[in-house]
């Protein structure tokens, strides 16, 4: 026979249980986007297109690993076609002495 106490337990495991379930759902919302970015050894210009997951205020959230030897210039919302980018039509120049 179930006392009051154990419905409550049940009940309270059930709600925690719940909160559990709707949290995990509320973090892995994920966002399509396109990072636009430097590499820390070089000029050119470059880009990814990537699927990150996304905070409660519709942020990206951008692991340190992809952070770390680049600055990046923008994220763009979806995959984006770059036609033309800074540095595109640069020639490499030898000087000769």
């Amino acid at each position: 026979m179930f006392t009051l106490l154990m419905v409550r337990v049940y009940l309270e495991i059930i709600k925690d249980s719940y909160n559990k379930k709707q949290l995990i759902i509320m973090s892995t919302q994920q966002r399509k986007v396109t990072i636009i970015y430097y590499s820390d050894d070089g000029l050119e210009l470059h880009h990814e297109v990537k699927v990150f997951e996304q905070n409660d205020e519709g942020r990206v959230v951008i692991p340190q690993a992809f952070k770390d030897g680049k600055s990046i210039i923008a994220v763009c919302d979806g995959e984006i076609e770059i036609l033309n980018k800074i540095g595109d039509r640069i020639l490499s120049v030898n000087y000769t002495a």
